[in-house]
C-alpha cells in the first residue's frame, strides 16, 4: 500500500496534483471490500487515493454476491468516489448486462459503469469485432441493452431508490423535471409493471417508451402507448429491456 502514497507524492512533485490514483481494482466488490477494509485502517493511504475501483466479476463471470451494500458503506464513509471500471460476461442478450447494472447502480452505488470490451468477437463484445483482422460486424443485443441506461440516465441526474433493485434503475433530472425508468422484463411472457409515483407532487406526460428485445437483433425502437394516471404509470412489456 506504500506504492500508493509514493505514487501520489510523485505526482504532485510533478505538478500533477489533479491527477487522482485510484484503487484497487480488484476482481470482484468481495475483493474490493476486503482491500479497502485494510486500507482504510492507515490514514496516508486513504488521502492517497481519490477514488475507490473495483470490477463487477466472480472469476470471469457476473459478482452476485453480497458484498455490494456493505461495500457501499465502507466507501461512503471514506467520502471518495467509486466505480465499477470493468465488467464483462459472453450474455449477448444483455439480461446479465441489465441485471448488473441495476444491482451496481442501486446497490453498490457507483456513478460510473465501464463495459470492458466494447469491440470484440462472440459475445463477449457490444459489437463482434476482430480489431486484429480490421473486421467488424453487427451489434450484439447487448449493445442496445447498453444503450437504454447510458442515453437515457445522464450525468448529474440523481439515482432515486425503488423496491426492486434487480430490475429497475429510475433516474430523475430535476431541473428539466424529467423522470427516467429502466425497467427489465426477466421472464419469457409478457407482464405489467406498476410504478407508483405518489412521492412525486405531481406526475404527468407526454412518455416515451424505448424497448429492447433481447431475442432479436435487439435493434428495435418502439414508440408505445404508457398509461399514466396521477400517481401511477403501468408498462406492459414483452420480454424486453
Amino acid at each position: 500500500m506504500d506504492v500508493l502514497v509514493k505514487l501520489r507524492s510523485q505526482l504532485d512533485t510533478l505538478g500533477l496534483r489533479d491527477v487522482a490514483v485510484s484503487s484497487s481494482d480488484e476482481n470482484s466488490p468481495s475483493l474490493a471490500l476486503s482491500t479497502l477494509t485494510s486500507m482504510s485502517s492507515d490514514a496516508d493511504v486513504m488521502a492517497a487515493i481519490g477514488k475507490v475501483n473495483t470490477h463487477g466479476y466472480d472469476g470471469q463471470s457476473p459478482h452476485r454476491g453480497n458484498d455490494r451494500a456493505p461495500l457501499r458503506t465502507l466507501v461512503t464513509q471514506s467520502n471518495k468516489k467509486f466505480w465499477d471500471s470493468e465488467y464483462g460476461e459472453s450474455d449477448a442478450t444483455g439480461s446479465s448486462l441489465a441485471e448488473s447494472i441495476a444491482l451496481d447502480i442501486n446497490q453498490m452505488g457507483v456513478s460510473a459503469f465501464v463495459y470492458w470490451q466494447a469491440l470484440d468477437s462472440g459475445a463477449w463484445g457490444l459489437i463482434q469485432s476482430n480489431p486484429e483482422d480490421n473486421w467488424i460486424g453487427t451489434p450484439n443485443p447487448k449493445y442496445y441493452v447498453l444503450i437504454q441506461y447510458s442515453r437515457h440516465i445522464r450525468p448529474g441526474m440523481a439515482i432515486l431508490s425503488s423496491d426492486d433493485s434487480t430490475n429497475t434503475v429510475v433516474a430523475l433530472d430535476a431541473s428539466s423535471k424529467l423522470l427516467v425508468v429502466v425497467t427489465v422484463n426477466p421472464g419469457d411472457s409478457a407482464s405489467t409493471v406498476m410504478f407508483d409515483l405518489s412521492s412525486f407532487t405531481t406526475a404527468a406526460g407526454p412518455i416515451t417508451a424505448w424497448t429492447t428485445e433481447t431475442s432479436g437483433t435487439g435493434a428495435l425502437h418502439e414508440s408505445s402507448k404508457v398509461d399514466c394516471q396521477e400517481h401511477l404509470l403501468a408498462r406492459r412489456s414483452q420480454r424486453h429491456r
